[in-house]
Formats: structure tokens, sequence, C-alpha cells
């Protein structure tokens, strides 16, 4: 479900994100998360079944921060906002987030639970609140850890140690209108999965 949106974010970035003078600065980057804590994980890296993945983001303005995962199931499930999960939007400015966050005080990670050729992470930060997004979204499946085994993709929950295309017009139009506006920023990564040792 991400193949308009990425063409949209996309059309975006060679006008807005590239364009914008730095007049806002926000910067994203995924993690794997491992016994020693996080580290780097550079866009077409391979991850691995039970991989527990973060998104260290920052920004020196107050932001609205969306992401989704594909993971070539043919639905869009949200990473962030989730409920019980803090922080939520809008993120401070000038604070270095680690999403998803915590839940009940632990810090989480999303935890790639399915055998796919890839995940596609699309990250979406913006200067206002988007009601209209979230409208749009709000029946979408979600990262949780009340089902695990049920879960998909890197939809997920689970502990961490501290320290295809858009079907719907309307999330379509709302992008359009963000893009209009200037005041969004995207990124995209896609994480190709390791051979199974199986296979």
């Amino acid at each position: 479900m991400l193949g308009i949106l990425i063409a949209v974010v996309a059309m975006l970035a060679a006008l807005v994100w590239r364009g914008s003078g730095g007049t806002w600065q926000a910067d994203a980057q995924f993690q794997r998360v491992g016994a020693l804590g996080p580290a780097a994980l550079a866009d077409g890296a391979s991850i691995a079944m039970g991989d527990r993945l973060m998104l260290e983001f920052r920004s020196d303005r107050p932001a609205y921060v969306y992401i989704f995962d594909d993971d070539g199931s043919g639905a869009t499930g949200v990473l962030f906002p989730l409920a019980e999960v803090e922080p939520a939007n809008p993120l401070a400015a000038g604070t270095s987030y680690h999403l998803p966050g915590k839940k009940a005080g632990t810090s989480v990670a999303w935890t790639v639970s399915s055998h796919a050729a890839r995940e596609e992470f699309i990250v979406i930060a913006a200067t206002s609140a988007q009601p209209e997004l979230e409208q749009v979204i709000a029946g979408w499946q979600r990262a949780s850890s009340a089902e695990p085994g049920a879960a998909r993709g890197a939809l997920g929950l689970s502990a961490a140690p501290d320290e295809n295309e858009i079907a719907s017009a309307a999330l379509r139009q709302v992008l359009q209108r963000v893009e209009r506006d200037g005041q969004l920023r995207h990124w995209r990564f896609v994480f190709p999965h390791a051979a199974s040792p199986e296979g």
C-alpha cells in the first residue's frame, strides 16, 4: 500500500525537503537493538526474524511524526504513533527520541515478525497537527505487543535494552495538501530480509 505514498513523498522531497534552504532541520535514522544497545542500521542493510528496530528522531521544531511499515503483504501498518506508548505527538524540539518509545516505563522496539522479502518504512514528519491523516489511518493495523505471534512485518513490540500502494485517495489528498504547505519531511528505508537458516 505504500507505492503511491512513496511517489508523493519523493516528489515532495525534490520540491520541499532538499529545497527548503535548511529552515527546518530534522533527522531520522533506524537502529538495530542488541544486547549492547542500539547500532545504526543503514538503508539497504539486511534484517532477520526477531530483530528489534528503533528509529532515532530529532527535530529543531516540534514535530508530528508518523511511521508506516510495508512488508509486501498488501497492507500498511502503523508503527507510530501508538496508544499506550510514550511519547505521543507532537515530539518536542531539540530532543533525541528513540521510537516507538516506552510502554509502562519500559523501552520497546518494533520486532521483525514475519518471513518477508523485505521491510519498507516510510517516516513522515510535519510541523503541524495532521487530523485528516490521523482520521484516514485510524483503522489501519498498528504495532502491538498483545499478540506477537499474529503480527506481520515489523508490527510486533518487544522490550528493548534501555539505552505497495496507498489505496486511500483521502490519504493522497492530505499528503498533497501538506506538500503545498511545505511543512513536511519524509524518509524511506528498505531493509531486505536475510535468508533464513533453513533456506
